[in-house]
């Protein structure tokens, strides 16, 4: 709801598609019913996966279902814009942490990706043994990380992503390869794929001023 509100009183005039694990929440429904919403369950289909398979797995963030589940909730976002989005503009955002400040679609760069940085104050050295080395033990990450070269540039959020559909698009495609071939945290994959430059992107710094806050990084923000 804070988020859905946001948006609203951001100005922003764009459709809003909530993915959701629970629909028949009554909690949730409220909150579709308060924002005259239409509800119905879509869902991707995966090789060696049933839909039951695929509607469990595909929010849960845990480590240990294997690479095909982490690649799961990018799937579903992928088939959504695919089979069911035709905007122009497009991107994801996690409502539970992330909310507009100005309407997020006015200062995007035609054909770019934009993401958005989790905090400008800790760099990704600071947060070493979350990303990568947490995804070598629990995510199975066995690729070449090359940290160093971009370890004291801030973690790129993965909860929030816009930009143009055909490069929205491209970067679920790049990202769902990486975590099948690679493995790791998806957190920690996304912040390597746009600083080594796999995904190409316009990243802007997440502070008071900027369209999108991250209540995490900015609890300052009113």
């Amino acid at each position: 709801a804070t988020f859905l509100r946001s948006v609203r009183e951001a100005g922003s005039a764009c459709d809003v598609t909530l993915f959701t694990n629970d629909a028949a929440s009554p909690d949730i429904q409220s909150i579709f019913n308060k924002f005259n919403a239409r509800w119905h369950r879509f869902l991707p289909v995966v090789d060696g996966l049933s839909s039951d398979d695929v509607a469990r797995q595909a929010f849960q963030t845990a480590p240990g279902l294997g690479r095909l589940a982490s690649t799961l909730r990018f799937r579903i976002f992928r088939s959504y814009l695919m089979g069911e989005s035709r905007h122009t503009y497009v991107g994801w955002a996690d409502v539970r942490d992330v909310f507009f400040q100005s309407c997020p679609f006015s200062r995007l760069r035609s054909g770019a990706l934009h993401v958005f940085s989790e905090t400008a104050l800790l760099t990704l050295a600071h947060k070493r043994r979350v990303y990568l080395e947490w995804s070598r033990r629990a995510w199975g990450f066995d690729c070449s990380d090359e940290y160093e070269t971009y370890h004291d540039a801030p973690p790129v959020n993965l909860g929030v992503v816009l930009g143009a559909r055909s490069s929205v698009l491209q970067a679920l495609d790049t990202l769902i390869c990486q975590l099948e071939r690679c493995g790791g945290w998806d957190q920690f994959l996304w912040s390597k794929l746009v600083y080594e430059r796999t995904i190409g992107a316009t990243a802007h710094i997440g502070d008071d001023d900027a369209a999108v806050a991250n209540l995490c990084a900015n609890l300052d923000v009113e």
